[in-house]
């Protein structure tokens, strides 16, 4: 097949979704389980050999040397501080905050700026909320693509 013939020519990529106000409606859903299956992408191109959970609770991912990630997708809370993303660790109806004994890393996807952070569980407050800013001069900027923290035991 030549560069001509390729089969998606002319086809438009989808217009990504705009930030909903209701946040917890099912465009929010759909956009955490892109998050997760964006990182899980990511995680494919770095070698990685993914394996999705569809359990309510507990990590969303688990990695061939046993890691367990919680994916987070959060869009800039406005234009005014868009260096800001707000993400819950709340899960579930009963908003059950989801415990550091359940995962290793939470991997965060700024959506709006499209960059992950790799966060150690112990660098996260235990709250229902917390708010990460991708400024540099941010205490979680040294985990901005940090990706080779997952590599234990590879």
């Amino acid at each position: 097949m030549n560069e001509s013939q390729r089969p998606l020519d002319g086809i438009e990529p989808p217009e990504l979704p705009k930030r909903s106000s209701n946040s917890g409606g099912p465009e929010s859903g759909q956009l955490g389980l892109a998050g997760e299956f964006r990182v899980m992408s990511e995680l494919l191109l770095r070698g990685h050999n993914p394996a999705k959970s569809y359990l309510e609770y507990g990590a969303d991912i688990v990695l061939e040397n046993g890691l367990r990630l919680e994916v987070k997708t959060g869009h800039q809370y406005d234009r005014l501080y868009k260096n800001n993303y707000h993400f819950f660790t709340a899960t579930g109806h009963g908003q059950r905050v989801v415990g550091h004994r359940d995962y290793d890393f939470l991997v965060c996807w700024c959506f709006d700026a499209d960059v992950f952070y790799i966060v150690p569980q112990g660098s996260i407050p235990a709250r229902k909320r917390f708010t990460l800013s991708i400024s540099p001069k941010s205490r979680y900027f040294p985990f901005r693509g940090a990706w080779n923290l997952l590599e234990k035991g590879r």
